[in-house]
């Protein structure tokens, strides 16, 4: 956390603006709405979409007849889309839930529907290392019609998510873009500057500065009369560029 440290000057984090301008905690940011979250996650989800499942025997080996659930799992939706809905829960919860929907007359599931991990209410055992019961939106269902596909398992029955093992370094990046986007609004050093020749009364400087706020503002050109010339600067503050080596690490 050095880095955060020295850009905020010891504080434990950023003060942020919303949209509305009301302030907003870091805490209760989104962290999947982080660029390179995202990205990740899309990626992984467009990749499995893209496969074709297989069956196969207790050895590993593929069956020659592969059953109608592995080609249509949910036949609401296609295969592609059932996969990555089914990836991205993993992946934002750590979890997926399928239900069996249908079953042949040997008991055999045929279809299945995709039940967000937000409808799910897991009851475990006084150990904590088994599932007793289960309920989808607050109806109690067998858990033989309910499968969990874990992303890892670890210590608990239930699977978890790998950005919740990283959570702390996802706070601090999300701190730095949080801070990037208000940066330049509130506490970032302009890269331009108005000249004058001579030295400008108070007043007659507060009333050059007010029209050229307006003009920037209402995105409209601003004038400059006698001798006043704009010049602007390529170089970078010390806090943007801690900024931008924050986020780079990341």
């Amino acid at each position: 956390m050095g880095w955060l440290e020295s850009l905020f000057g010891g504080s434990t984090g950023p003060t942020v603006r919303s949209l509305d301008r009301s302030d907003a905690a870091i805490a209760s940011s989104d962290l999947f709405a982080i660029p390179m979250v995202q990205t990740c996650r899309q990626l992984v989800a467009d990749t499995v979409s893209s496969f074709t499942l297989y069956a196969v025997d207790a050895d590993g080996e593929p069956l020659n007849n592969v059953p109608l659930i592995l080609e249509a799992p949910s036949p609401s939706e296609p295969l592609g889309d059932f996969l990555e809905r089914a990836v991205n829960d993993m992946t934002r919860f750590g979890r997926s839930w399928f239900q069996v929907t249908a079953r042949d007359n040997r008991e055999n599931p045929l279809a299945v529907e995709l039940v967000s991990p937000r409808r799910v209410v897991v009851t475990l055992t006084d150990n904590q290392q088994h599932i007793s019961s289960l309920t989808v939106d607050g109806r109690r269902v067998s858990r033989r019609d309910m499968v969990q596909v874990p992303l890892i398992l670890d210590d608990s029955p239930l699977g978890a998510a790998p950005l919740e093992t990283i959570r702390p370094y996802l706070d601090s990046l999300q701190a730095a873009y949080l801070f990037a986007s208000t940066m330049f609004d509130s506490g970032a050093t302009p890269n331009y500057a108005l000249l004058s020749p001579t030295r400008l009364p108070p007043a007659q400087a507060d009333a050059l500065m007010t029209a050229w706020l307006e003009a920037r503002s209402n995105r409209r050109p601003a004038l400059l009369t006698g001798d006043l010339r704009m010049e602007t600067y390529s170089g970078q503050t010390a806090a943007e560029v801690q900024l931008s080596e924050a986020i780079n690490l990341f």
